[in-house]
């Protein structure tokens, strides 16, 4: 692949230009996956997945997830529910999206009074199952 092919896709403001599918490929295999689209259907795999949880796009908006509801009022009956349908197969790439789904919820609301007892209980939550990573 040329140099100039990797400019014009990363860093030219031409808009007007649209990679061949051998070239995306190429790229695809150069991360590790079979071929474009196996890369995109992975990505959106991910994406698919963390809409199911409810996470938002947290760039211009203020709205949480549903974890993040659910932490922060220290409601986490359906936390254990919503956990418990995950089996120990869970990609290791699903399990790190939640853990840090849990972490940055769990982190947001560190001053909070039940936050001792909401992050023991999202602790053992996590390792009881197969959330642990």
């Amino acid at each position: 692949m040329s140099v100039s092919t990797l400019y014009r896709l990363f860093l030219s403001e031409n808009t007007n230009y649209t990679p061949y599918l051998h070239t995306l490929d190429v790229l695809a295999i150069f991360c590790g996956y079979e071929n474009w689209f196996k890369l995109e259907k992975h990505f959106n795999d991910l994406a698919l997945f963390e809409f199911n949880y409810g996470k938002l796009d947290y760039t211009n908006t203020k709205q949480k997830s549903l974890l993040k509801i659910c932490i922060h009022r220290n409601e986490l009956k359906p936390l254990y529910v919503f956990s418990e349908q995950f089996d120990t197969t869970l990609d290791f790439e699903k399990k790190l999206i939640l853990g840090a789904e849990f972490y940055y919820s769990l982190k947001s609301d560190w001053n909070s009074s039940n936050n001792n007892r909401c992050c023991y209980s999202v602790c053992v939550l996590g390792l009881g199952n197969s959330l642990a990573v």
